[in-house]
């Protein structure tokens, strides 16, 4: 159970981390 719960926050962490990077992304490109 504990592992199940790890591995949902980590998903969560990772899906955020990857919007983040794409938000840095496109403004990145945008002020370029």
């Amino acid at each position: 159970m504990f592992r199940k719960v790890l591995g949902k926050r980590l998903k969560t962490l990772t899906t955020r981390f990857n919007s983040a990077l794409q938000v840095v992304k496109i403004r990145l490109l945008s002020v370029v």
